[in-house]
């Protein structure tokens, strides 16, 4: 796939050519991309050298990263045979969470972020971490949205036009969430996302004490 190759068809909301400095969005996110396994590790050092934590937000942040771990897992579940470190997919998959919002993946580490933010107790900080962490993918789909306009261009784009980026169109129920084909294969390939997600709980109980 041509990652250079940008679709003239973007959807009218698209704001990937708005600039910050000398660089769009979409380059941004080009970016942060290639940086985006690597961004979280300032980020939980500063929380973990101002922790604050107390019992009540421990207890919080843990519901939290578990939800988002879950999350994570249950996405996966969709898409365990199609796992790339390049933008873009060999197929499109729009089943399980994938048709209710177009990036459950990226709301799940949201999810995981916001975890950690209120087991650390610092709200000022935390706050302006999962700032950077909303900008990062935001930036970071601009990118994707543009390689998957360019490798399966109509379909994605009527994808677009049917299913949102971020926010579900209703509230979703038990049906809106079936079965996935496996579970196994999404262990198997979130190993070390799930042991990252470990550390990250032993050093915040660490830093607490």
């Amino acid at each position: 796939m041509d990652q250079d190759h940008i679709p003239s068809h973007q959807p009218s909301e698209d704001d990937s050519t708005q600039r910050i400095g000398n660089m769009s969005l979409l380059e941004i996110g080009e970016n942060l991309f290639q940086w985006r396994n690597y961004t979280i590790i300032p980020a939980m050092m500063i929380l973990l050298l101002f922790s604050s934590t107390s019992a009540r937000s421990a207890t919080i942040g843990t519901i939290l990263i578990m939800l988002g771990s879950f999350a994570r897992i249950y996405t996966v579940a969709f898409m365990a045979d199609d796992l790339s470190d390049n933008a873009g997919a060999d197929q499109l998959i729009t089943a399980g969470p994938f048709a209710l919002v177009r990036n459950p993946l990226y709301i799940s580490n949201l999810i995981i972020t916001l975890g950690v933010v209120f087991y650390s107790g610092v709200v000022v900080l935390g706050t302006l971490v999962l700032a950077f962490f909303v900008f990062q993918y935001h930036c970071i789909t601009k990118y994707e949205e543009s390689s998957l306009l360019a490798k399966f261009g109509d379909e994605y784009q009527r994808y677009m036009e049917r299913v949102p980026a971020w926010f579900p169109l209703k509230f979703p129920i038990a049906d809106d969430f079936p079965v996935p084909p496996s579970f196994s294969a999404a262990f198997v390939a979130e190993k070390r996302s799930i042991a990252a997600i470990g550390v990250i709980l032993f050093l915040l109980m660490l830093a607490a004490k």
